[in-house]
Order: C-alpha cells, then structure tokens, then sequence
C-alpha cells in the first residue's frame, strides 16, 4: 500500500535539513564576527609598515583609517596619526605606539581623548602583567588610575600581535584632571635622563622632567614651586620629620603607590616612569598613576625572587633595593645621583617608609583596600586568560615568546602566594626594630 504522507514528510524533513545548515552557518558568523580580543586594523594614509617601524620613535604617521572590530560591530575613525612609544621598548622587535585622533575619541568606553598608547608588552610572555597590575591600582582605590583594553593589532594588513591599549598619563579633563593653569605631571626619570630635552635636577641630584602642564607658558614658574616643595619633602623625609611630610605630600597616594610596587616588585618603581603632579603652588605632591609593569611580578630584575620577601629582607636587585638591598647604603652611594650611566634612583619612598606613622599608614590601606580580596584578583586573571589565550598563543608563536600558557600559569601562580603571604605580613605585622634599617 502506498503511504501518501510520504511526500509531506519529505518535504518537513528537507525544510529542517535547511534550517539546520542556515543555524549553523549563521552562528559560524557570528562566532567569527565577535571576537574575543577585539581586532584593529590601522591603515596608513601613504608610508608602509616597514617605514613605520624603522623611523625614528618620534617620527609621525598620517593614518588613513582604524577600523575596531569589538563584538561583532565595527567602527571605523579617521583623521588620526601614529609614532612610536617608549625608549628601550622602541628598540625592540615588536614595537609600542602611540596614535592620536584630532578631536577627543572615546575607545572601548574610555573617556574621550585623543592619545592612546599600544603596549607591546615585550617582556612578558603571559601579556597579562600590565592589565594586572592597573586591577591592583583601581582595587586600590588611587586618585587617578587607568583602563586598558587588548587588541589584535594588524597595520596595512600585517599582523603586528596582541597589544594592550591604554590610556595615556597626561593632564586633561578626563585624564589627571587639574584645574590650575599652573597644574603640572612630572615624571622622575632616572633610566633615560639622556634622552630627554631637559632634566631638573634636585638637591639629591634626581632627573625631574615636565611631562604636561595646563599652561606651557607657565612652565618655569610651576616647576620652581613644585622644585622648591619637593627639596623640602627630600629634608624632611630625611629627617623623619612626618608631620612636615603632611603638609607637604598627599600621603595616601604616596602609600598607595607603595603598596602598588611592592605587590609587583616592580624594578623600575622609584628610577623610571615615577609620575608626580601638583595642582597649583599651593596643592601637595601627589603620587601616581604607576605605569610599566612588564617586569614586574618576578621576572626579569626580580626574577629570582619568590613570593615571600619581608619589607626589610635580603634583596639585592631592583629599585626596590631601598627597602631590600642587601647593603642599602652601598646600593645607594652607586645608584643615587645621575652617574655616568644616567641611572637614578629616588631616596624618597626609602626615607618614607622607615617612618612609623607612614608604615602605619600603608598597612592602614591594605587592610582597607587589598586584604580579603585574593579571589577577586584570581577570578580578574582567569577572566583574562580565557579572554586573550589564543590570541596570545598567536602573538608569542610569531614573536618567538615563551609558551602562553606556561608564562600565565606560572603568573597566577606567583601572585596567589604572593597575595597570601601579604594577607597574613600586614594583619599579624609585627612592631620593626628600626636597628633593622640601613642609615645611609
């Protein structure tokens, strides 16, 4: 007997087939247009990659487009340029940037601006360093911290590797935002003070450079106040006069930015990349934001270092040797002052933080800020390994990097022990024998 559904169930059946192929090949889509790590492609108006790459860092670039792929919706800007970032970093095989749109353009969300930087992120194998260390700033709770975002970053093309883009340290209305004419960003440059234009130098011979001010026209006088207040911070640090400090610092920061470095260890903490700014001649110094963090974590100067290093142990190499160094008078008759090498390290936060009200302060802010937030941390890492893993895969296949995932597990690992070893360092913190500190 003939069965006459046979032709209607056909029918249904080469209708859900379809069905079937179109669901498959639309979530194929929407899979591919919806990246992880967003993708930005940066087309420049007339020069090629290579010519971009082996200019001279200052050297800028008219870009013809960027165009941003984030979440499946892309956004196409114009109307900006491109150089190079950085001073050792620019020497390296996988460069920074710095592009800039000629008006205010928010990314990701950011606050609108025109300059954003591209870190490379060349020393660090995990590409997480950076991005971990701005989470600790903002649990921190600092005056002025910043956001970052990674891309896949290709220019005409080519692919250059994963970077992190960030907000620039610069003064401005969604910056470091500043409402004297006289406002001024210095920055404490003591690895490359022969590379700059002009260097202040201090009573103890620190490079201080102008790094922004709201007027340029009043740069002179903003930096001899700023000259003046900060000499006295250098005396009365020296002679633990704490309640001059007061009047002359905004200690939270100061102590925040403390708390900051010794989390990460960060080598470069008090020689290079040391941003301070004043709001006018009548406001305190302030400390911050941090920025470079690629060494830090235990690697590269501190990469023989574990998680458990008290604040007055052995600790040989560093910025941090005011606190660690294993003969802290001699690592600072070499180290401080400009040198023949350009190297200079501040005395400031070594001075600060033999001073019982501001290492009661410091752990005050821990206690306040940091303790009990380990998982919140963690789960911060995690997120970004699922977010960034094979694009970072990509990036260290091509710059011939480390494995991936080695880099970030040891990374993990490495500041869960650190953390646990902090929780229980500031809230059982004994009273410290000043007989513990090296007089210079």
């Amino acid at each position: 007997m003939r069965n006459r559904f046979f032709p209607g169930f056909a029918l249904i059946s080469l209708f859900l087939v379809i069905a079937i192929i179109i669901f498959s090949i639309s979530f194929q889509e929407d899979t591919t247009a919806a990246p992880k790590v967003p993708i930005m492609y940066l087309t420049l108006a007339e020069a090629s990659t290579d010519d971009l790459l082996s200019a001279p860092k200052d050297q800028t670039y008219d870009l013809s487009s960027l165009e941003l792929n984030a979440s499946g919706t892309i956004t196409t800007y114009q109307n900006l340029t491109i150089k190079g970032h950085g001073n050792s970093t620019w020497a390296e095989d996988k460069k920074p940037f710095q592009i800039k749109f000629s008006t205010k353009t928010s990314l990701f969300g950011f606050k609108k601006a025109k300059k954003y930087l591209l870190l490379a992120n060349n020393f660090d194998a995990s590409n997480l360093k950076n991005a971990v260390a701005l989470e600790l700033e903002n649990m921190l709770n600092q005056n002025f911290s910043l956001s970052g975002e990674y891309v896949d970053l290709y220019i005409n093309g080519d692919y250059q590797g994963l970077y992190f883009l960030t907000e620039k340290i610069e003064l401005g209305k969604n910056r470091i935002q500043l409402s004297s004419q006289s406002a001024i960003l210095v920055e404490h440059e003591g690895l490359h003070s022969h590379l700059e234009d002009y260097c202040y130098e201090t009573t103890d011979s620190a490079c201080l450079v102008v790094k922004d001010i709201n007027d340029p026209a009043l740069e002179s006088d903003a930096m001899a106040s700023f000259l003046q207040k900060y000499s006295e911070l250098e005396s009365a640090a020296k002679s633990s006069d704490y309640a001059k400090i007061q009047e002359l610092i905004d200690v939270d920061s100061f102590a925040k930015y403390y708390l900051l470095s010794d989390f990460t260890l960060n080598p470069d903490a008090y020689m290079s990349s040391y941003f301070f700014y004043q709001n006018g001649p009548e406001d305190k110094i302030h400390l911050g934001p941090g920025w470079d963090f690629d060494l830090s974590f235990s690697t590269g100067a501190t990469q023989d270092l574990n998680y458990g290093i008290d604040i007055f142990s052995p600790y040989s190499t560093g910025a941090d040797r005011a606190f660690y160094g294993e003969d802290v008078s001699a690592a600072f008759t070499t180290r401080a002052g400009l040198g023949e090498s350009g190297e200079s390290e501040s005395l400031i936060m070594y001075y600060l933080i033999r001073i019982p009200e501001f290492r009661a302060r410091v752990q005050e802010l821990y206690m306040t800020y940091l303790y009990g937030h380990v998982n919140d941390l963690l789960a911060f890492i995690n997120n970004l390994i699922d977010q960034i893993r094979d694009s970072a895969i990509l990036n260290n296949e091509k710059w011939e990097r480390e494995d991936f995932d080695t880099a970030a597990d040891r990374l993990k690992s490495w500041v869960h022990n650190r953390y646990d070893y902090l929780e229980s360092y500031y809230a059982n913190r004994p009273a410290i024998d000043s007989s513990q500190i090296l007089a210079l």
